[in-house]
């Protein structure tokens, strides 16, 4: 979620949006529903790029006002359709801490960059982050941040975010906060989702999220493996992109992914997973592309990596490669006995349906009549994220061919991640 300087009473509905904004820069926005009875400070820990000397400039950060298009959020929800639900200043000069940070008026807040955590001295007392969060994270060490002021507003019910609790009607709704910095890491996607709502950094925290990225741009690593929800379609159907100051590529789909209850209190980073091949290989009768979710996003479930996580974090290569070379050596192997056949023009045969009686396997014991066709075949291993290998067919197959090719394939990759 994100830290306050000082205790608040309830914070919900927080959605974010990050891409890359070119030139090593990441795009970030947040918006949540936030319960106040005093004036705080909500800080968002950023990992700055350093320049030469590792010192940061006081104007990396570039604030992007989202007053205009307080609807961003809710414009990116519909991409995705279903149901829904006064200021003081903010930096003052401390003794001894030099001269007051820049003070920059974002629309409904007063906002500032602090390059570095010596700089937070130079904050009012009251908009200070609490010394607990670098004794748990110390990782914000040499970070940087950007701090918003908040303060407490006209108390309305929210109509599309819980409007059923009695915490909704106290929330008060503020528009997005947004910002453009200089990532050190400028192939991943960074979240800030780490909670201090009450002066303490637990190890779990409650989650009430839903992150929104955009990943499948041109060089973009992240689009090929990211498993997330996908809008489809190109943002500008949902989103206008000129009142969202550049933040939104109108041209690009949008991905969403939902996290909720007792997590692991730590930041989501989305990282590229390493990899030297194009993660994805076909034939005239195959095709097939990575699928990697554990490769994104686990951190907030897992202490620890699953096997599933450093496999597909470690050997994207090794499966391409397996799968690259073994699968047309299949083909060349046993086509023929399976009724293999072109997937160009096939129609795609869904092996399993929902009927009324339950999960269906509409593959008989006897071949079909002969009906071009294309089937999904899951590749299940242990430590390994489900693959699928689409295959054609001059008919659909028997259960027992089936069977067979469920085996060649399952050992292609067994042997890839031993």
């Amino acid at each position: 979620m994100c830290c306050f300087s000082r205790t608040v009473a309830g914070v919900s509905g927080t959605q974010i949006f990050a891409r890359h904004a070119g030139g090593g820069r990441q795009a970030l926005a947040y918006a949540m529903n936030v319960e106040l009875d005093e004036a705080v400070a909500m800080v968002l820990p950023l990992p700055v790029a350093r320049g030469a000397g590792g010192a940061v400039a006081e104007d990396a950060v570039a604030f992007v006002d989202l007053s205009p298009y307080p609807r961003l959020f809710a414009d990116l929800a519909r991409a995705f359709p279903e149901p829904q639900a006064s200021r003081g200043p903010m930096l003052a000069a401390s003794r001894g801490g030099g001269p007051t940070l820049a003070v920059h008026q974002v629309g409904s807040f007063e906002a500032s960059f602090v390059p570095a955590r010596a700089d937070l001295a130079r904050l009012d007392p009251r908009f200070r982050v609490p010394p607990v969060l670098f004794e748990a994270r110390p990782v914000y060490d040499d970070w940087s941040f950007a701090v918003f002021q908040l303060a407490p507003g006209h108390r309305r019910r929210r109509r599309w975010w819980w409007p059923w609790s009695s915490a909704a009607s106290r929330a008060q709704a503020i528009h997005p906060m947004a910002l453009t910095f200089p990532s050190r890491e400028p192939d991943a996607l960074f979240f800030p989702t780490v909670h201090v709502h009450d002066g303490t950094v637990p190890a779990r925290a409650g989650f009430d999220h839903t992150l929104y990225a955009q990943v499948d741009g041109e060089g973009c690593a992240l689009g090929r493996t990211l498993a997330w929800e996908s809008s489809g379609q190109a943002a500008s159907r949902w989103v206008d992109a000129a009142r969202a100051a550049g933040l939104v590529d109108g041209a690009q789909p949008v991905r969403r992914r939902r996290y909720s209850g007792g997590l692991r209190n730590v930041d989501l980073w989305l990282r590229p997973v390493p990899h030297t091949r194009p993660l994805a290989a076909e034939g005239a009768c195959w095709r097939w592309q990575l699928q990697a979710p554990s490769a994104h996003g686990t951190e907030l479930y897992d202490d620890e990596p699953r096997r599933e996580v450093v496999t597909m974090r470690g050997k994207a290569d090794a499966l391409h490669d397996a799968i690259a070379c073994g699968v047309p050596a299949l083909v060349e192997a046993h086509g023929g006995a399976w009724g293999l056949g072109p997937r160009a023009g096939a129609a795609v045969f869904h092996r399993r349906i929902l009927a009324p009686d339950g999960l269906v396997d509409q593959l008989g014991d006897r071949p079909g009549a002969p009906r071009p066709c294309r089937i999904a075949v899951e590749v299940e291993v242990d430590g390994v994220d489900r693959q699928e290998v689409e295959l054609g067919f001059v008919a659909p197959p028997a259960r027992a061919t089936m069977t067979a090719i469920e085996r060649e394939l399952q050992a292609l990759v067994r042997r890839a991640v031993a």
